[in-house]
C-alpha cells in the first residue's frame, strides 16, 4: 500500500493530489477552482475517495472516544490558527484501526463538521460516515435482469450437512444461504420453477442443522415442494423476499449472510461484465469485510478479497479484469462449498 507523506506529490494515472493539497481541501483553504478540481477527482478516484473518507471517519471516531474518556463531557477544541497545521502522514494500511488515529490533529474533525454544516448536505454526510449498506437481494440482482439465461450460470452448490461446532455451522450456513437467496431470485425472475424449487429446498436443508433454525428449514423444504407452476413460483418468491430480513435477525451471522449474497451476485455480474454492480456502495461492503476482525475470515478468503480489491480499484474494468474478478469470486464460493465434518 502507498503512504502519503507530508509534501509528497503522488503521480498516478488518476493524477492524484498531493497530501498537502488534500489537507488544504479538507480544511477549506483552497480557492474555488482548485477545490472544484479535487472534488471532481474524488468523484472518479476510488483510492483517494477512500483515503479521504477514512481520515474523516476515524478522526470523528477518535473525537467521540475522547468525549467518552472525559466522562461524557463535550471536548473543546483549540481555537483555529491562521497557520494551516502540518498534514499528518497517512498510511492506508493503518486506516482499519481507529486507535491508531488518536494522534491525528483535531482540525480534520472540525473541518469535516464544517463541511457538513456549510451545506454539502446530509446525503454526503451519509456517504462519508454511514455504515456499509445492507445488501438486499432485490438490489443486488437488479443489474442482472437485462441478461437472458443468467440461471444457467448459478453457483454449483452441493448441500453439505454438518458435523462442526455451532459457530462453524451457523457461519457456513449463513454464507451458503446468502448465495442461494440470490440464485433463487434469479431463477424465479426467469420463471424457472424447477430450478427455483431445487434452490429453495437447498436453503431449507442448509438451515436445518443450524441452532434454532430447524423449523424454518422444514418450512422452506415444504414450500419448495409446492412449486409446480408460475403462480406457485410467484407465491414462493414473495414469501422468501418477506423472509429475508428475518433470516438476518436469526442465529445466522447477518454480515456473513450479506457476504454470501454479495459474492454470488458479484460473480454473476463479473461473468456478464455488468459495470453497474461495481459501484461505490458495493465497494464499501468490500472495505467492511477487509476491515472486520470479528468475522474471523480465513486467510484464503482474505487473499481473494484483496485480489478483488486490487482489480476493482482500477476503475474502468476491461474484459480481462472481469474475468479475474469472476475467478476470485468463484474461489470464495468454492471455499464455502465444503463439508464442515
Amino acid at each position: 500500500m502507498r503512504v502519503f507523506a507530508s509534501g509528497e506529490t503522488m503521480t498516478t494515472s488518476h493524477d492524484c493530489p498531493a497530501s498537502e493539497e488534500l489537507a488544504a481541501y479538507i480544511d477549506g483553504m483552497l480557492g474555488p477552482e482548485e477545490a472544484a478540481r479535487i472534488t471532481e477527482h474524488l468523484a472518479s478516484c476510488e483510492r483517494c475517495y477512500e483515503l479521504y473518507t477514512e481520515v474523516l471517519r476515524f478522526q470523528l471516531d477518535s473525537a467521540e472516544a475522547e468525549a467518552v474518556d472525559s466522562g461524557g463531557k463535550v471536548v473543546t477544541f483549540p481555537q483555529l490558527s491562521s497557520k494551516r497545521p502540518r498534514v499528518p502522514e497517512l498510511d492506508r494500511d493503518k486506516v482499519s484501526s481507529p486507535s491508531r488515529w488518536r494522534g491525528v490533529p483535531w482540525w480534520i474533525a472540525v473541518a469535516a463538521a464544517a463541511m457538513v454544516m456549510a451545506g454539502l448536505g446530509f446525503g454526503l454526510y451519509r456517504a462519508l460516515f454511514a455504515p456499509a449498506p445492507s445488501l438486499a437481494v432485490a438490489n443486488l440482482t437488479k443489474p442482472l435482469e437485462q441478461y437472458p439465461a443468467v440461471a444457467d450460470n448459478l453457483w454449483a452448490y452441493a448441500v453439505h450437512r454438518g458435523g462442526g461446532d455451532e459457530y462453524e455451522e451457523s457461519s457456513l450456513a449463513a454464507f451458503q444461504v446468502g448465495a442461494l437467496l440470490v440464485d433463487f431470485r434469479v431463477a424465479a425472475q426467469e420463471g424457472r420453477a424447477k430450478k427455483a424449487s431445487e434452490l429453495l429446498k437447498k436453503i431449507g436443508i442448509t438451515l436445518k442443522p443450524v441452532l434454532l433454525m430447524d423449523d424454518k428449514g422444514e418450512y422452506f423444504i415444504a414450500e419448495s415442494n409446492r412449486i409446480d407452476s408460475a403462480e406457485s413460483l410467484g407465491r414462493a418468491a414473495r414469501m422468501l423476499a418477506a423472509e429475508e430480513s428475518g433470516l438476518a435477525d436469526s442465529t445466522l451471522e447477518p454480515m456473513i449472510l450479506d457476504f454470501g449474497k454479495w459474492t454470488e451476485a458479484a460473480r454473476l455480474a463479473a461473468i456478464y461484465r455488468e459495470p453497474s454492480f461495481f459501484s461505490r456502495d458495493n465497494r464499501r461492503f468490500l472495505r467492511s469485510l477487509l476491515k472486520s476482525e470479528e468475522l474471523g475470515l480465513d486467510d484464503e478468503v482474505l487473499a481473494r478479497l484483496r485480489q478483488i480489491e486490487e482489480v476493482w480499484d482500477k476503475g474502468s474494468l476491461q474484459p480481462a479484469d472481469y474475468a479475474a474478478l469472476a475467478k476470485s469470486f468463484q474461489g470464495i464460493l468454492g471455499y464455502y462449498n465444503f463439508r464442515s465434518s
